[in-house]
């Protein structure tokens, strides 16, 4: 595995776990705070806020707001991250280039995705149809919007949750289980704005991307496998929606 934070081998002892303290206090520090706080709290508290807001049933503000809202969310999570791998010595960007297999593997990730996303969005209810599509895109324009966030998540996402964090977290506790626990968790819960339901779908989701990482060896091909799925749930979202355009008009609370 190539991105390894320097000192890890301090932090496992004879096969045990055991906690760096030293690491640990570093949570002090600025870019550890900020983006802790980023993963941990900022993100999962306004996917839950924008749960309860959806299920209100009150207006939502315009998609294209909530996009470049969006936007702005993901650019911070991949300035934070790097700024915190900086800090503690984490290579997110080794200088190595994936081989034809390995991106295989995340094309084949992708289409698995495209088939299962496009099997499944027919078996959906109608709220849950109807409350997917105030989030994903209904028409070319916020499809463009959609390309650039689906393209900023594959990138910030994976550099917080698979890189910076999962990395970070190996180190202080020297459990990569532990670490992959908590990863999957906080990005489960940063998704709950799609649904309860969500936090289990991600969940499994991120395992995948764990999985896509560890072997490859480096966060690239998990970066365009992750952006792929997400340009593949918004191009099979608008097709749906211009089938469906006057029944998703209602509200998700409406019966």
């Amino acid at each position: 595995m190539v991105i390894c934070p320097r000192g890890l081998n301090q932090v496992l002892k004879d096969g045990s776990h055991i906690v760096n303290w030293t690491v640990a206090r570093d949570l002090l520090r600025p870019e550890s705070f900020s983006f802790l706080a980023t993963v941990f709290v900022m993100l999962p508290a306004a996917a839950f806020l924008s749960h309860l807001r959806i299920e209100s049933g009150l207006p939502l503000p315009p998609k294209s707001r909530r996009y470049r809202l969006g936007i702005c969310f993901q650019i911070l999570v991949a300035g934070c991250a790097i700024q915190f791998a900086r800090a503690h010595e984490i290579t997110l960007f080794p200088a190595v280039t994936p081989e034809g297999l390995q991106l295989s593997y995340g094309v084949l990730f992708v289409a698995a995705g495209a088939i299962g996303l496009g099997r499944g969005w027919p078996r959906l209810t109608e709220k849950r149809r109807r409350r997917a599509l105030l989030l994903l895109p209904e028409n070319t324009r916020e499809l463009g919007y959609w390309v650039l966030i689906s393209l900023l998540a594959g990138f910030g996402e994976e550099l917080a949750y698979r890189g910076a964090l999962f990395y970070f977290l190996r180190e202080v506790t020297g459990s990569t289980p532990f670490a992959i626990v908590l990863c999957v968790l906080a990005f489960g819960v940063a998704h709950v704005a799609q649904g309860p339901r969500a936090i289990l779908g991600t969940g499994i989701l991120a395992l995948f991307f764990h999985l896509l990482v560890f072997v490859t060896g480096t966060l690239y091909v998990v970066m365009l496998a992750h952006a792929g799925y997400d340009l593949v749930i918004g191009v099979i979202a608008l097709q749906y929606a211009r089938r469906e355009a006057p029944a998703h008009l209602q509200p998700v609370g409406a019966s």
